[in-house]
């Protein structure tokens, strides 16, 4: 069976690490986490042995990357600057988190509190909007396979997210670590 890697992108502050982190519930997948650090500080879900597209990270375990499934994530930057070594990953999909709309939702508050200058200011919202979309990202990336999720289903029950990444990926979650820590998550990062 030939490998496959997804690539979750996202902008900052949209939960990313925290999908890539379900997914990587499944069997079909390999992602390093230490799920226990979810009980105690989950803000980010930053609990996995590559953070993010992180070069240094991807270098050193290429070798890794390269005998297995993989659930990476990180932002556009980051892709870029890692692209050379990432490209030698095969079967690359693209799983972008779209932003939500603006000044509206849980995913907003989420992701407007990670980053200041979003607050009123529409035009920096629209921005993101355009450079995180799939035409962006298809020449930017020089890649074709992409599908999308919408921010504000990461705020939506266990249940709903599971069952959205099982159907969307054609795949089975170890659903009971899979909803105690989206559980944790949600309740550290379900703005008031």
């Amino acid at each position: 069976m030939e490998k496959e890697n997804i690539f979750i992108i996202f902008s900052p502050g949209s939960g990313g690490n925290h999908l890539a982190n379900l997914i990587g519930l499944s069997s079909r997948f390999y992602r390093q986490v230490d799920y226990s650090k979810y009980q105690s500080n989950i803000e980010n879900a930053h609990y996995s042995k590559i953070k993010n597209l992180n070069y240094g990270d991807i270098y050193f375990n290429l070798n890794d990357l390269l005998a297995q499934n993989n659930v990476l994530c990180g932002h556009i930057g980051e892709y870029l600057f890692s692209k050379a070594l990432l490209r030698k990953l095969p079967n690359r999909k693209y799983l972008i988190i779209n932003l939500p709309k603006f000044k509206t939702g849980n995913a907003y508050k989420r992701m407007s509190a990670f980053n200041p200058g979003f607050n009123n200011h529409e035009y920096f919202w629209e921005e993101q909007r355009i450079l995180y979309s799939q035409e962006s990202l298809a020449a930017l990336f020089q890649e074709d396979d992409f599908f999308n999720i919408d921010a504000e289903l990461l705020f939506q029950s266990s249940k709903i997210i599971i069952d959205y990444i099982e159907q969307t990926l054609h795949t089975e979650l170890d659903r009971q670590t899979a909803t105690e820590i989206h559980d944790l998550w949600l309740s550290k990062n379900k703005p008031e």
